[in-house]
């Protein structure tokens, strides 16, 4: 992930609105010291650990959303667990209990605004 903070020169803020306009910040260019705060680069940055696990293991990651949902999947398409949690600072972090199912392979959905990322983890006894 890169996090940058920087000033602009009102060029470089013509530039960057034309290539990238998902930042969702208003920015005047009349104005030439004008600082933007974003985040790049989110994609795939979200992790699973321990895998394989006895069911109790940790997310965390970067995700530009407020919040997220997290569902897990058995390997037949049923859910087996549903939960959300609050992004601070652009940094998700939670530990899942999920220690009751049974062995197997899992698939655990993160759903973030636009952002989905599907990892797939095994529970061990």
């Amino acid at each position: 992930m890169a996090i940058y903070n920087r000033s602009l020169s009102t060029a470089e803020i013509d530039s960057y609105c034309a290539s990238a306009p998902k930042v969702g910040i208003p920015i005047d260019s009349a104005d030439t010291n004008v600082t933007v705060h974003y985040i790049d680069d989110i994609t795939n940055n979200v992790r699973l650990y321990p895998n394989p696990n006895n069911g109790k293991f940790t997310i965390n990651g970067t995700l530009t959303s407020p919040t997220a949902e997290l569902v897990i999947y058995d390997v037949v398409g049923t859910i087996v667990h549903r939960s959300h949690v609050t992004v601070k600072d652009a940094v998700v972090s939670k530990d899942i209990d999920v220690s009751t199912l049974p062995s197997g392979m899992y698939m655990l959905r993160i759903a973030a605004g636009d952002y989905t990322e599907n990892i797939r983890f095994v529970k061990q006894e």
